[in-house]
């Protein structure tokens, strides 16, 4: 899978397991609604800077985004419960 679909689809799962809106997540990052928008459709790929804070704003880290690390979103650290670490 292509870079942009990978980070497409992994940003839109981290927002929704955050609980997070569009416009939520773009609040906290500084980015307009329409950005996040083009990024979960595969349309772009933000800049380093945003992605490590899409990373911070998601609890993940830019390696889970990018697809370069465990797969499914149970390595994803906001599907962690309390007591339990990232393996």
């Amino acid at each position: 899978m292509e870079l942009e679909k990978v980070f497409a689809a992994r940003l839109a799962e981290a927002r929704k397991a955050q609980g997070l809106t569009k416009r939520a997540l773009a609040a906290r990052v500084g980015l307009s609604e329409r950005a996040i928008g083009r990024f979960e459709q595969g349309h772009m790929l933000p800049s380093a800077e945003n992605l490590v804070a899409l990373a911070q704003a998601l609890d993940c880290s830019v390696d889970w985004l990018l697809g370069l690390s465990n797969p499914g979103l149970s390595d994803h650290p906001a599907s962690l419960t309390k007591g339990d670490s990232p393996s």
